[in-house]
């Protein structure tokens, strides 16, 4: 039986059907947000004006697409980063007739370079340069076949190419050639500038093509081989090629300006680093880069299955969208990653859900990892992805997994996103020494023009790990059981432009990936779980919750000034640590000096007395659920004594502020 819609404008809840889908003419289809229509048929758009807006979730799972219009008239929408159509059609048929998807895409970095791929099949230069920039690509700028007259020869040439290919076996973005097509999952680079008049970016762009159907081979759709199916991990060590030494690939590029693997932590990759050191850490070893090559997200975990293992971390180069503390989202390039702990839990970034068009890599532990990007639909899921938008209840999983808690700490200034690090502890993980569940701040080069946040190597006894003091880590991690007072040095660089500007670090807390606040939750179960900020230079000690949030001016960089630590804060030198009962604290903000109070204090009494002894403010049944701001950034006086009493228990505290 068909299904065959009037021309109406069809608002649904949820549709299943055992019959296929056809519409009539000048039916106009709507799928809306949050939906999924399921079908076991074909989905037909009979006439050219018919027209299936996907807003929501559309899965065949027997049939295909039928659509005897044009792409348009099947469009799979972007309205921002958490609505998107998606389509998902379990059927190893051949398409007839193509779809749009819209996507919004931005450069990495800042630097003019997009990062993506192509969910179609024989998806031709032509079609990427009509749909991305209306045929602004100067077309002298495609290389022809190479040969002895190859214009893509030498760096210069290379230099001025708008479109490249990622060449896995080499290590390097081949320019894209005039006679070749688009593959789906390969890994694409394209230049904006690199064009006449240019085109806005910051909007989202159509690109019409036939979707890629799982089971079929990627480069044409057709009858796919095992061969077809599996991509593997490329053993660079094994195979004798160097990177190193200041080596150069073949178009005259220095492989150390643009390759930089976030799982070998230790290494710090530049002009005179030595082969013997890439190769004996294993950088940009067993790496395999893809681009999700369907029109719905793909769940990396199920990609993975059966693999985890083996697999050392996950990661994407941005963009992506970052939520700040007032709620609203911005694009921000940079890159997200994770490793697996011996659970096999993610460490980091929730990067296991990635939607269409969007690049992803992973590094393998051995050469026996395949990964079957292509072979069936399970991976595809219509499971809402926070590698975009990290919001909505999460469920639990039914794993025994060990206790794991995650720190997110976040850089931000007024509504601008700088950057974020991640600090794990859990009981099988380790304190002191570099291992395979940490990785590092991608793409950094030293570079000082990047205002951003890392943590950096800890020594078991407390600070910097003698040798790496300049090492910049995204993901830091620290055994559970033996990491009390043991200090996690946080570093902040400061550009030159970003120098004077007040900055907030703020948190998310995670459980098992689970954010708290997804839970109603200020802070986990464990009562001894519990991270602290400690900034030395304003002598303040804050335990960071959910709600946590410091503000501080900073006219500088600082790899010396700011710590973490797990469990209870450390011996933190020669002075206290400015903690009045449990965790009361007395902290500088600017030229303001505040009290905040241990969340288990109901009311409480502050007096202050200046350097001769004299009562100069005092003030009773405080709320002691705000922090309290000490009367004293007006006055000349430069010692004061601080007396805080909880008014229920009586218990007293003293504490002298030198100003």
């Amino acid at each position: 039986m068909k299904m065959k819609f009037i021309p109406l404008l069809f608002i649904l809840g949820c549709i299943a059907s055992n019959s296929q889908i056809t519409t009539t003419g000048g039916a106009k289809f709507f799928v809306s947000p949050g939906t999924t229509v399921f079908s076991t048929g074909d989905l037909t758009i009979e006439n050219s004006s018919d027209v299936f807006t996907n807003k929501g979730n559309v899965k065949i799972s027997e049939g295909t697409i039928k659509n005897n219009g044009s792409p348009k008239n099947f469009v799979l929408t972007y309205d921002d980063e958490k609505n998107y159509g998606q389509l998902i059609i379990v059927n190893n048929k051949s398409s007839v007739g193509g779809v749009t998807i819209q996507k919004r895409l931005d450069d990495y970095y800042g630097s003019g370079e997009i990062l993506f791929g192509i969910p179609f099949i024989n998806y031709t230069y032509n079609n990427f340069s009509d749909d991305l920039t209306n045929k602004q690509i100067r077309p002298e700028l495609i290389c022809g076949l190479f040969g002895t007259n190859n214009n893509c020869k030498g760096s210069k040439k290379w230099n001025d190419h708008p479109l490249f290919t990622w060449r896995e076996d080499r290590f390097r973005y081949d320019p894209f050639q005039e006679n070749e097509n688009f593959v789906p999952g390969k890994y694409y680079a394209f230049r904006k500038a690199k064009f006449d008049t240019g085109s806005n970016f910051t909007n989202v762009i159509s690109f019409e093509g036939t979707p890629y159907v799982a089971g079929t081979k990627p480069t044409d759709g057709g009858a796919a081989s095992s061969a077809d199916l599996s991509l593997p991990v490329n053993n660079r060590v094994a195979g004798g090629y160097k990177i190193g030494n200041n080596a150069k690939n073949g178009y005259g590029l220095y492989y150390w300006t643009y390759l930089d693997d976030p799982f070998a932590s230790t290494v710090k990759y530049n002009a005179y680093t030595l082969n013997e050191t890439l190769d004996s850490n294993r950088y940009w070893d067993r790496i395999l880069r893809m681009v999700n090559p369907y029109t719905s997200n793909i769940n990396i975990l199920e990609l993975l299955k059966g693999q985890i293992s083996n697999i050392i971390g996950v990661a994407s180069d941005g963009p992506i969208t970052n939520q700040v503390t007032n709620g609203k989202t911005r694009y921000e390039g940079k890159t997200q990653a994770a490793t697996f702990d011996n659970n096999g839990q993610l460490i980091g970034d929730d990067v296991s859900i990635i939607p269409p068009m969007t690049n992803f890599f992973i590094k393998a532990k051995s050469d026996d990892v395949k990964v079957d990007l292509y072979k069936n639909s399970n991976p595809q899921t219509f499971t809402q992805s926070k590698y975009e938008f990290d919001k909505g209840k999460v469920t639990k999983s039914n794993a025994n997994f060990d206790d794991l808690y995650q720190l997110n700490l976040v850089l931000t200034s007024g509504k601008t996103y700088y950057g974020n690090t991640y600090l794990a502890a859990g009981a099988s993980l380790i304190t002191g020494e570099f291992n395979q569940w940490e990785a590092k701040n991608k793409s950094s080069k030293e570079d000082i023009s990047i205002t951003r946040i890392y943590t950096i190597p800890e020594s078991i006894n407390g600070g910097k790990y003698p040798g790496y003091e300049d090492t910049e880590l995204y993901i830091n991690v620290i055994n559970s059981n033996n990491s009390s007072k043991v200090s996690i040095p946080v570093g902040v660089n400061i550009s030159d432009m970003d120098r004077g500007k007040e900055f907030t670090f703020s948190s998310e807390l995670k459980y098992n990936m689970i954010p708290l606040k997804n839970e109603g939750k200020t802070n986990f179960d464990d009562p001894d779980a519990k991270f602290y900020f400690h900034d030395k230079e304003n002598n303040v000690v804050k335990e960071i919750n959910t709600d946590f949030s410091y503000s501080v001016t900073l006219n500088e960089s600082t790899s010396d000034r700011f710590e973490i630590f797990f469990k209870e804060p450390g011996t933190l030198g020669n002075e206290d640590i400015n903690t009045l009962n449990g965790l009361t604290t007395i902290y500088k903000t600017g030229n303001e000096y505040k009290v905040q109070f241990d969340k288990s204090w109901q009311k409480a009494e502050v007096n202050v007395f200046n350097v001769l002894g004299q009562l100069i403010s005092s003030e009773k049944n405080i709320n002691t659920q705000n922090d309290y701001l000490l009367p004293i950034h007006t006055t000349s006086s430069s010692l004061y004594v601080i007396v805080v009493t909880n008014q229920i228990t009586g218990e007293k505290v003293t504490k002298k502020i030198v100003k």
